[in-house]
């Protein structure tokens, strides 16, 4: 069988993801400069792709391009973090109220799963910290799978459609490393009940835990991002 060529624009969608993955993860951090040629070298394409890449993530608000400086993760001061956090608690907390009407018993069963793991995970972290990065990893992955299930159980394309605009530019910042044991625990008894509130049809608590939910991390980003910024002397 004669082996397919991946297209240009299929090389670029995966640049997209690996880049996009390494920003939302942490690795490569607020301010970062992402060099053309090293990005390149990492992923395993040419420069091309690497360039188109950068921007279309510039216009996801994931990465700054700054004119005779290149390209760099941008930091996202916590004020718009904030703003940000208000449109996403409206948006999904609707698509939490529409899932509790709609959703499915596969697509409860999935989001149980989920939470189960993620407790699981949060019960391995070890207190040395740097044997918890792949932990971490896991967690943010499971958690954007599992309010991926809620939004998809709304049923409502446009919403999620909007929604996904705002989704990114907060977890480009939000990662589990900023959460102290308690929040952390806060954070997971959170996703329980949310499942309870789904299971029990109930659109108002559904709603409300989501937006608990979105507020609680958007303070906690705006703690670490205040920490991280220069202050004047």
């Amino acid at each position: 069988m004669t082996e397919v060529e991946p297209t240009r624009g299929n090389t670029v969608d995966r640049v997209v993801d690996e880049i996009r993955s390494l920003i939302l993860n942490g690795q490569l951090p607020p301010g970062f400069r992402l060099r053309e040629s090293a990005l390149a070298e990492s992923v395993g394409v040419s420069r091309t792709p690497v360039r188109e890449a950068l921007s279309r993530l510039a216009s996801e608000g994931l990465v700054e391009v700054r004119p005779n400086r290149g390209a760099a993760v941008r930091a996202v001061p916590p004020s718009e973090t904030q703003d940000v956090a208000g449109i996403r608690a409206t948006l999904e907390g609707m698509a939490a109220r529409g899932a509790a009407e709609r959703i499915t018993a596969d697509q409860l069963a999935e989001l149980e799963k989920f939470d189960g793991e993620m407790h699981q995970l949060v019960r391995s972290l070890s207190d040395e910290n740097d044997e918890n990065d792949e932990i971490f990893e896991q967690l943010a992955a499971l958690n954007e799978r599992f309010h991926e299930i809620v939004r998809s159980a709304a049923n409502n394309p446009t919403l999620q459609s909007i929604s996904g605009t705002f989704r990114l530019l907060p977890l480009a910042r939000r990662t589990f490393r900023h959460y102290d044991p308690v929040r952390l625990r806060r954070s997971m008894s959170s996703h329980s009940e949310l499942v309870e509130a789904l299971r029990s049809r109930n659109g108002d608590w559904a709603e409300a835990v989501t937006r608990a939910h979105i507020w609680s991390a958007a303070a906690i980003q705006r703690y670490d991002g205040e920490s991280r910024m220069p202050h004047e002397s």
